[in-house]
């Protein structure tokens, strides 16, 4: 079978530096045994901006405010 189109929904994230972000998706991949959600848009301007590392521990929070899904990235 083919990929099926990944439209997920639209969210935003407040960073660190309390900064916004605000047009990225959470998707939802289907894998063999498994599903994965994926945040996809700005994240790999919000990884830059915030000096991620690969490996590093972040924590990510979810609330809702006026119907919309937003996610607060907490570094370790």
């Amino acid at each position: 079978g083919g990929r099926e189109k990944r439209h997920g929904m639209s969210v935003s994230v407040l960073d660190p530096r309390v900064t916004l972000y605000h047009g990225m998706r959470l998707v939802k991949w289907r894998m063999v045994t498994s599903e994965i959600y994926n945040i996809t848009g700005e994240w790999k301007e919000l990884v830059a901006e915030n000096q991620l590392k690969e490996g590093q521990k972040v924590q990510l929070w979810s609330f809702r405010s006026h119907q919309q899904l937003y996610f607060a990235l907490v570094k370790l």
